[in-house]
């Protein structure tokens, strides 16, 4: 793999700081994102281009993102009520 086929940037996705990295796989793009906190992998994505496989992958740690805040928010929510 050469350096024009590896990318690693930083960026913010509903609030949270994550890595998003790409590389090429073949004739193919791959990515993930992950969180900086803990390194946990939070999308991915495959795609004929870097840009397509970027996008897959932030579309995805976006969703996993919203669910998590929406989890905190509906326990939040539920430990209020039985308190």
């Amino acid at each position: 793999m050469t350096d024009n086929e590896f990318k690693q940037e930083t960026r913010t996705i509903a609030g949270v700081e994550v890595r998003v990295q790409s590389h090429k796989v073949g004739h193919r793009w791959a990515a993930k994102v992950e969180t900086l906190d803990v390194g946990n992998s939070i999308g991915r994505g495959m795609a004929d281009t870097r840009d397509e496989a970027e996008r897959l992958a932030l579309d995805s740690a976006k969703v996993v993102l919203e669910l998590r805040s929406a989890t905190a928010a509906f326990r939040s929510s539920t430990a209020r009520l039985k308190g």
